[in-house]
């Protein structure tokens, strides 16, 4: 995986470089990548991200303004947000 896609090496090269078929570089390629997304059908890391950026840009805007009442509106959301979710 580091190899194809940050590397930005060819299943060929990668191929001669781990002495191994380009088939069977493909294949892990492609067994590796499914393994990450099936993470992150679980783990939803995405989307965490995602709302994290979300929610320090409106608590940036929030201070930068001195809206101290939205301020303090998006830091009680961001707590809600990273309690661990009850799964019972």
């Amino acid at each position: 995986m580091r190899l194809f896609y940050y590397e930005d090496l060819s299943l060929a090269e990668i191929s001669g470089i781990k002495g191994i078929t380009r088939q069977a570089v493909n294949a892990q390629v492609h067994r590796a990548a499914d393994k990450l997304r099936e993470f992150e059908r679980g783990l939803k890391l995405v989307r965490a991200y995602e709302r994290t950026k979300e929610l320090q840009a409106r608590l940036g805007a929030a201070v930068a303004s001195k809206s101290w009442a939205e301020a303090e509106s998006v830091l009680i959301e961001w707590k809600k947000f990273e309690e661990p979710k009850d799964n019972n």
